[in-house]
């Protein structure tokens, strides 16, 4: 079996060869780490893993490094003779957890060839293997075995795309997910997703959502707030719109409600954060077609905003921070069908959170704030407008909502501690006293 899933992965590697070497010839992320991708890890980062006990964790972009944040910071209480060691996959994903404190090292991960993982093991030596958000490599999680590497999904989800594609190759996920030693899963939808596809039902538990831990005090919340509040030139009466992650094709949607919006509510200023940042040349043309004023986030360092009533955020791992300035937030990849993204950072803010009918890969959350009454949901940009608007004119309306969305957010906390419990059957020792 893996001597097939091996040949079709060399194979498709020559097929697409071509395009990926036109892709490290001109674009600069898919240089980053490439070394590291095929094994080959800094001496300094070999050094500090062999000197003493280990674990690995990987997050595959900047969401997954986001959720990762509170337990890794939950596991350097409990095991501090661990040293931690983070991989991720995109290059968004690593600038994201360079600014990670509790970590001893941080590199991308390798790809999936036979060498690649068995070196980056070999190097690592972890030992636990620790990955957040179902991420299944075939070869390295066989590798890991092999080393008798114990491995642990954590925050485990799977959407109802994800589902589908693999049911068609379950034969080959059944094998492969006998890797694992535990399934930490969101949700018992997600549960009883890993247990069809293959996975030993005495080995899946349902722990929650690391997401729901990483709330930061009201301290911390205002002196962001008004750090940015300042550096974008956020008078007393401005109301601030953040559209959050959004996609191609949902740009115009928003920009098509907040042109409605300024018709009838003065002092509006949006932020728009486009998920991915080889987009951003194409969403600065749309406000250029447009002519609405717009700034880049990235110059407000060294010019001041006047009169521009469009921040785009051109910058990596800023917009769960921007949350604590907005008045009302939307959840972006929510109106085209991408399955949305993230609502909980804003709802665990306070913010009023409003997204449309395409919440397929966060459904957990979504029903949650939808069924508690702490977050709106539309269908089209028709009634996006119309949502926004009420919300800015009616702060009282708009305060109840965040209200809500906080305590909602606050009662599903302890997913890092739940996963912790588990883990540590795992490893040579108990939690430290």
């Amino acid at each position: 079996m893996y001597f097939i899933y091996d040949t079709f992965l060399y194979v498709a590697s020559i097929i697409a060869s071509p395009y990926f070497l036109c892709k490290l010839v001109f674009t600069e992320k898919h240089r980053m780490g490439l070394s590291q991708r095929f094994g080959k890890l800094p001496q300094s980062l070999i050094d500090i893993a062999q000197s003493g006990k280990s674990v690995w964790i990987h997050a595959v972009s900047v969401g997954e490094v986001a959720a990762a944040i509170p337990f890794i910071d939950e596991f350097r209480k409990m095991f501090p003779e661990y040293r931690i060691f983070l991989s991720t996959v995109t290059a968004t994903g690593n600038q994201f957890a360079k600014k990670i404190k509790n970590i001893d090292g941080l590199f991308f991960f390798p790809f999936d060839y036979s060498f690649a993982v068995k070196k980056a093991l070999k190097h690592i030596n972890p030992n636990i293997f620790i990955t957040f958000e179902t991420e299944i490599w075939p070869n390295f999680l066989k590798y890991a075995q092999d080393m008798k590497i114990p491995c642990i999904l954590v925050n485990g989800r799977i959407s109802p795309d994800s589902f589908r594609r693999y049911k068609k190759a379950k034969f080959f996920f059944k094998h492969i997910l006998r890797n694992f030693s535990a399934f930490c899963m969101q949700t018992e939808q997600d549960r009883t997703r890993i247990i069809e596809l293959g996975a030993e039902k005495r080995k899946v538990r349902v722990t929650g959502n690391t997401k729901f831990d990483a709330l930061v005090s009201k301290e911390e919340n205002a002196d962001v707030k008004n750090k940015f509040t300042k550096l974008f030139g956020i008078g007393e009466n401005d109301k601030i719109i953040i559209a959050g992650s959004t996609h191609k094709g949902e740009e115009e949607k928003v920009l098509d409600a907040f042109e409605c919006i300024c018709q009838k509510a003065s002092n509006v200023l949006l932020i728009l954060a486009p998920r991915h940042p080889e987009r951003f040349p194409e969403v600065t043309k749309l406000l250029q077609d447009r002519n609405i004023d717009y700034i880049l986030r990235s110059t407000l360092n060294e010019t001041e905003r006047k009169r521009q009533q469009v921040i785009i955020l051109d910058t990596i791992g800023e917009l769960s921070k921007l949350y604590t300035i907005a008045d009302v937030v939307f959840i972006g990849g929510s109106l085209v069908s991408t399955g949305g993204h993230n609502a909980i950072e804003p709802a665990s803010l306070e913010k009023p959170v409003v997204f449309g009918p395409y919440m397929y890969n966060f459904t957990e959350s979504a029903n949650l704030l939808l069924e508690g009454k702490g977050a709106i949901q539309i269908s089209d940009e028709a009634e996006l407008a119309a949502c926004l608007l009420k919300l800015i004119l009616d702060p009282e309306y708009a305060e109840q909502i965040g209200k809500i969305a906080k305590e909602i957010v606050q009662g599903k906390k302890g997913a890092s501690k739940r996963n912790l419990e588990i883990i540590s059957g795992f490893l040579d020792n108990g939690p430290a006293s």
